[in-house]
C-alpha cells in the first residue's frame, strides 16, 4: 500500500499550511458572500404592500393599455372597471385580486362601456359575488357590452344608474360621484368621475373624461370639491387630458397613467407629460411602474410601485 492509498483509506488528507491560509481565506469570501446576498433579498420591498391597520388602499393595476382601480377599506372592496378583454390582462387582474386575498367585491364601477374599461368584467362577475354595479346611462352596440349586462343579469347583481352628487360611504372613506352630470356627446364624456375622501387625503377617478367634462366640473364645482392628492389621468393620458385651469383647481401631488407598454395609441401624450410637469406632478405609469398602490390612514399617505 501507497502512502497515497494509505491517506485515502484513513481520510488523512494533509493540507499544505499555504494552502489552509488559503482555503480558510476561499470559505470567509464564498460565507461573506451568501450573506450580503441574504441582506440584499431581505431587503426586497414587499408588493404589493401590506395594509396597516386603519388605513385605506387605492391600487392602480397594471391590465396592459386599459383602467382597473381598486379600494379597499376595512372589508369594504370598490373595483372600478375591469381593464380590456384580452385574456392576459383579464387573468392577471383576477391573480391580482386573488393575492390580496379579495373574495367578495361591494361596489362594481364600469365608468363607461368601453372595450378597455369594462373588457374584464364578465369574468369578473363569474369569479365573485358582486354587490352592486353602478354604471352611466350609456349604452353601446358591442359583443362586449351586451356580454357584461348578461353577466349582471345572470349573477343577480343589483345595477345602477351613478348619478352626480351620490354618496357612497364605506368604512373610513367616502366615495362621491362628480360627473356625468347631464346630456354628453360621447361614450368618454359619460365617464363616471368619481372622488375618494379618506380624512384629509382625497383621490380624483376621471376615467377617460375629456376636457368638455373637466370644464363642466369646474362650472359645477368648488374647487374644495375637486382638489384631490392623486389624480388618475384621464383616459390613458391622450392629447387634451388635464386641461391647465383643471390642474390648477385638482391641484395633485401624483398622478398615474394607466396604458400598456408601447400601446398604439401613442399614450401617454408628450404634451400631456410635459403639463403635468409644468403642475409639479409626479407621474407614475403602470407602462413602466406596473402597479401602483397608494395606502393613507387619512393623514400619513405612501405610495409603492410593482417595478
Amino acid at each position: 500500500m501507497t502512502m497515497a492509498d494509505f491517506r485515502r483509506k484513513n481520510n488523512e488528507y494533509r493540507i499544505r499550511p499555504g494552502a489552509s491560509r488559503r482555503s480558510i481565506r476561499v470559505l470567509f469570501c464564498v460565507f461573506l458572500s451568501l450573506f450580503v446576498l441574504s441582506l440584499l433579498v431581505g431587503c426586497g420591498k414587499e408588493f404589493p404592500p401590506t395594509r396597516r391597520d386603519g388605513e385605506v388602499a387605492v391600487h392602480f393595476i397594471d391590465v396592459g393599455q386599459g383602467d382597473a382601480i381598486l379600494i379597499e377599506d376595512g372589508k369594504k372592496t370598490v373595483l372600478i372597471d375591469t381593464g380590456n378583454a384580452e385574456t392576459a390582462h383579464t387573468d392577471a387582474l383576477l391573480s391580482y385580486l386573488r393575492a390580496r386575498k379579495i373574495t367578495k367585491i361591494d361596489y362594481l364601477i364600469l365608468t363607461h362601456p368601453d372595450e378597455d374599461h369594462i373588457g374584464g368584467a364578465v369574468r369578473v362577475l363569474e369569479t365573485f359575488p358582486v354587490s352592486v354595479c353602478l354604471l352611466p346611462d350609456a349604452v353601446n352596440d358591442t359583443p362586449t357590452f351586451l356580454n357584461t349586462l348578461d353577466a349582471l343579469d345572470a349573477a343577480s347583481v343589483y345595477a345602477a344608474e351613478a348619478k352626480a352628487e351620490d354618496v357612497y360611504p364605506l368604512e373610513k372613506s367616502v366615495l362621491t360621484v362628480l360627473s356625468p352630470t347631464g346630456e354628453a356627446d360621447s361614450l368618454n364624456e359619460m365617464s363616471v368621475v368619481l372622488r375618494l375622501t379618506v380624512g384629509t387625503r382625497h383621490f380624483l377617478f376621471t376615467a377617460d373624461a375629456g376636457e368638455k367634462t373637466e370644464r363642466i366640473l369646474l362650472a359645477t364645482y368648488p374647487e374644495s370639491k375637486l382638489s384631490a392628492d392623486v389624480i388618475k389621468v384621464s383616459h390613458h393620458g391622450a392629447a387634451g387630458a388635464g386641461c391647465d385651469e383643471f390642474l390648477d383647481a385638482v391641484s395633485p401631488t401624483y398622478g398615474v397613467i394607466s396604458c400598456g407598454k408601447n400601446n398604439s395609441y401613442g399614450h401617454p401624450a408628450g404634451e400631456v407629460l410635459y403639463r403635468y410637469g409644468e403642475h409639479g406632478i409626479r407621474l407614475y405609469r403602470t407602462d413602466e411602474s406596473g402597479s401602483v398602490v397608494f395606502l393613507t390612514d387619512g393623514e400619513d399617505l405612501r405610495v409603492s410601485t410593482e417595478h
